[in-house]
C-alpha cells in the first residue's frame, strides 16, 4: 500500500520515487559465529543506521531476515537518489560494526526509480531485487540502480 501511495504522490508532485531493496552482507557469519542475540543486536543497529540515513518523508521497513526495503520520495534526479542510497550504505558500514569486531556487516542495495521505471509495485520489487543481487555479485557494500 505504501509503495502504491508513493507512486501516486510521485505522479501528482512530478517527482521521482525510488524503491530500494537492501540486504546485509556478512550477517550470516555474525549470526553463526557470534550467536543470534548478537545478530539481533547488529540487525537493530543496521536498522537504526538505515533509518537515520534517510529523511522523514521516506519509508524503511524490514522485509524479512536481513533484508529491508526503502521508499525514497520527493526526489528530482537520479544523482539525488544515488546520493541518498550511498549515504545508507555508508551508515550501515560505520554504525553497525563495533570497533575491533572481525565480523563486518555492510549493505548491498538495489533500486529502481519510478516513473523512469513505470511499473506496478510487484514489478518494482522484482527490479529492485534484481539490482540488489547485481550489487551483491559485484562485491556488496554498494548501490546498483536499474530502471526496468
Amino acid at each position: 500500500r505504501r509503495l502504491a501511495s508513493a507512486q501516486r504522490r510521485a505522479c501528482r508532485n512530478q517527482s521521482l520515487m525510488a524503491f530500494a531493496v537492501l540486504d546485509l552482507d556478512g550477517f550470516k557469519a555474525v549470526n553463526d559465529e557470534l550467536g543470534h542475540a548478537c545478530g539481533d543486536q547488529r540487525l537493530l543497529q543496521a536498522a537504526a543506521a538505515i533509518r537515520d540515513a534517510v529523511r522523514d518523508v521516506d519509508t524503511v521497513a524490514r522485509l524479512g531476515g536481513d533484508e529491508f526495503v526503502v521508499i525514497l520520495e520527493e526526489l528530482h534526479t537520479v544523482q539525488e537518489v544515488k546520493a541518498v542510497l550511498d549515504r545508507v550504505v555508508h551508515a550501515v558500514r560505520t554504525s553497525a560494526n563495533p570497533d575491533g569486531d572481525m565480523y563486518k556487516i555492510t549493505a548491498s542495495v538495489g533500486a529502481t526509480i519510478y516513473p523512469l521505471d513505470f511499473s506496478d509495485p510487484d514489478l518494482l520489487l522484482q527490479h529492485a531485487d534484481k539490482a540488489m543481487y547485481l550489487s551483491k555479485r559485484s562485491g556488496g557494500n554498494q548501490v546498483k540502480i536499474i530502471l526496468s
